[in-house]
């Protein structure tokens, strides 16, 4: 579950719980309430900060997360090829539109 997934992840990365707190601005206690009781469901706003404080994919605390992160580390040609072209494109738009982009994007993560 994802508390498992994370108690992992902030020993490899030799990280504290206290520590993932500060950088995340979450509440030391619902970090340790999320390893504790390994939770199936944690807020996705949560899950975001932390997957982003400890730079790693959202997707590792799903379901075959570990899975997950490895295929998203290891894009295959037509996904690079992708993340290219969307990065070309995005790099051509004013701050507005990259604001709505990434806010449709995040919504399309929630929904799924």
């Amino acid at each position: 579950m994802i508390g498992q997934k994370l108690e992992e992840l902030l020993k490899a990365k030799g990280i504290k719980p206290g520590t993932l707190a500060t950088m995340t601005g979450i509440k030391k206690s619902t970090i340790y309430s999320i390893i504790k009781r390994n939770n199936k469901n944690v807020d996705y706003s949560t899950i975001e900060k932390i997957a982003d404080a400890l730079d790693t994919p959202v997707e590792y605390f799903h379901d075959k997360g570990i899975e997950n992160a490895k295929k998203i580390d290891q894009p295959s040609h037509e996904e690079d090829s992708l993340v290219d072209e969307f990065v070309n494109l995005f790099t051509q738009l004013d701050d507005d539109k990259k604001l709505a982009i990434l806010a449709a994007m995040k919504a399309f993560l929630a929904s799924q």
